[in-house]
C-alpha cells in the first residue's frame, strides 16, 4: 500500500464510485513473511482455483455515496468468514454509516467529515472492539498482519492459509471502466492518472496471476502485474 493524495477522486475525474483509504505512511509492525514455517505452502504448491468468491453475495453499503471502502470490504470480509462457517450476519447500510463514524469519524450531518479511514485504526479497531452488526453482535479479529508490498505469490498464499486478504491499491484512472465492463484490473499502457486509494478483500484466484475482490457492490479481479 502506498501514499497517494486524497480519499475521493480528483477534480475532473470520471470515477463514478467513492474510495476512500486514507495514504498509508508505515506498515504494519508484524509481517507474515516472519512466520512461515516449511510445513506451510509454497505457491507452486497451490492448486487452483482458490478461495470461496461465490460463497456471498456482495453489496455496495454505501461506498457509491461515501469514502467508506475501508468499512464495506471489512463487512465483506465478516460476512465471507461467517458464510464459511454456515453462519449469515446482519449488516446494511447504516450499520456501514455506523462503522465508519465510529473508527474515522464520519459525521452524516457534515460532508466535511467524509475523510476515508487509516488501515492501522481501522485493524485496531476491528481487534479491539469489533465492527457493529445490525443486530448489535461485534464482529472482532484476533490480530493481523501485513504482506509484503506488490508480492502477488505472498497473497495468494495468504488466500489459501485465510480465504480472504485485505489490501489497500492506488486505483488508476481506467480503474472503474474495467470493473464495469467485468475485466479484471490490468494494466494498461500510456499515461494515467492515480484516482487515490481504494481498500478490498481479495477472496480467491482463479490462476497464479488472477485474484477474484469484492468492490463496488459487485465481483471483480486483480491480476498480478496490476
Amino acid at each position: 500500500m502506498a501514499a497517494v493524495p486524497g480519499p475521493h477522486p480528483s477534480k475532473g475525474s470520471t470515477v463514478r464510485n467513492r474510495l476512500g483509504l486514507k495514504p498509508v505512511q508505515t506498515q504494519p509492525q508484524v509481517r507474515l513473511r516472519d512466520y512461515y514455517t516449511k510445513d506451510l505452502p509454497t505457491v507452486g504448491s497451490l492448486k487452483f482455483p482458490l478461495g470461496h468468491a461465490n460463497a456471498i453475495q456482495p453489496h455496495m453499503f454505501c461506498n457509491d455515496q461515501l469514502g467508506d471502502c475501508a468499512i464495506a470490504g471489512s463487512i465483506e470480509e465478516i460476512r465471507l468468514a461467517n458464510a464459511l462457517a454456515g453462519v449469515t450476519v446482519n449488516f446494511t447500510d447504516q450499520t456501514a454509516i455506523e462503522n465508519y463514524s465510529a473508527i474515522a469519524g464520519y459525521n452524516p450531518d457534515n460532508p466535511g467529515t467524509d475523510q476515508g479511514t487509516d488501515v492501522h485504526q481501522l485493524y485496531q479497531y476491528r481487534q479491539s472492539t469489533g465492527l457493529i452488526d445490525a443486530d448489535g453482535n461485534r464482529h472482532k479479529i484476533v490480530a493481523y498482519a501485513g504482506l509484503t508490498v506488490g508480492d502477488f505469490d505472498e497473497l495468494l498464499v495468504a488466500l489459501s492459509l485465510f480465504d480472504m486478504v485485505g489490501i489497500g491499491i492506488q486505483v488508476p484512472d481506467y480503474a472503474e471502466q474495467q470493473f464495469e465492463d467485468g475485466d479484471p484490473w490490468h494494466l494498461e499502457t500510456g499515461r494515467h492518472s492515480i484516482e487515490g486509494q481504494h481498500y478490498i478483500p481479495v477472496v480467491g484466484a482463479t490462476d497464479r496471476d488472477t485474484g477474484q475482490l469484492y468492490s463496488w457492490g459487485g465481483n471483480g479481479g486483480i491480476t498480478s502485474p496490476f
